[in-house]
């Protein structure tokens, strides 16, 4: 057996603490690190003073889009800063998270690592910014759709239909006829796990493979809590629709990974925790 410390930035977040657990079952050697106090995992005032190890998995980016933006320049400049000091640890391999918002969006087929990639804000743009430096010494990039599960963020449209669900009215949503592609939390853990024990440089697309639009997606949600005569609509009517789909062949041929949990089934055990759902 090889033995190797591996050390997950922004283990205390959604992704991160899912990860953390899965490795620790497996019997890796594995830091966690986060700017949070939390039990089981190291805090440390900033990311550039992480522990060196034989395995870097970098989560420790926002997924606040919003304050992202707000931040400018200012963002972009602390993570050029903090990445710059984690590649001077020499780690042997380094998995990032990125993406999937770099394609943009499209209106119809599915993107694939070799479309072009479109950075029009600061998010966009700062997440460029760590996929090439990290590919430059020959990094795991993942590009990942919309990760949803237990403990994910209040800031997405997943949570925007579970937050709705206790009232009689209908379910209102900003648009409603976009399409995503939406991965089950525990699916996602492996596939970053798969990338810690194998060698794949590269970008790589991580997603369920299938697209979802928003109406199905309030609709599947009703139906399992049996709900299914509530009205689900869009309270911008300016808003445009658009998907955005991944082609995950590459990740599967190259790590036998793939998807394990449907949409329908990844919705009902969500459900059985954020809400009773009646029989």
């Amino acid at each position: 057996m090889i033995f190797m410390r591996v050390v997950v930035t922004g283990a205390s977040g959604f992704i991160g603490w899912g990860l953390l657990a899965h490795l620790r079952r497996d019997g890796v050697d594995v830091v966690g690190v986060s700017r949070r106090e939390v039990d089981g995992i190291l805090r440390v005032d900033d990311y550039s003073t992480a522990p060196g190890g034989d395995v870097l998995v970098h989560l420790a980016e926002t997924a606040d889009v919003g304050l992202v933006n707000r931040l400018g320049d200012t963002y972009r400049g602390e993570l050029r800063s903090v990445r710059q000091a984690l590649l001077d640890k020499n780690y042997s391999k380094i998995v990032y998270v990125s993406s999937a918002v770099l394609y943009g969006t499209s209106n119809s087929g599915l993107f694939t690592e070799d479309d072009p990639v479109s950075c029009f804000d600061t998010y966009s743009l700062a997440k460029r910014d760590s996929e090439l430096d990290f590919l430059n010494v020959g990094a795991t990039i993942l590009r990942v759709g919309n990760v949803y599960g237990n403990a994910m963020s209040d800031k997405n449209v997943v949570s925007a239909i579970l937050g709705q669900l206790k009232g009689r009215a209908p379910i209102r949503l900003r648009e409603v006829a976009s399409v995503r592609d939406f991965l089950w939390i525990n699916d996602f853990v492996i596939a970053v796990a798969t990338c810690v024990s194998c060698r794949c440089p590269g970008v790589f697309n991580v997603g369920s493979g299938a697209g979802v639009s928003i109406l199905d997606l309030a609709t599947h949600v009703l139906d399992i809590a049996n709900q299914n005569g509530r009205e689900v609509v869009a309270i911008d009517s300016s808003a445009a629709s658009n998907r955005r789909v991944l082609d995950i062949r590459k990740f599967t041929e190259k790590t036998g990974w793939a998807p394990e949990v449907s949409l329908q089934d990844g919705l009902r055990k969500l459900l059985e925790a954020y809400y009773p759902v009646p029989t």
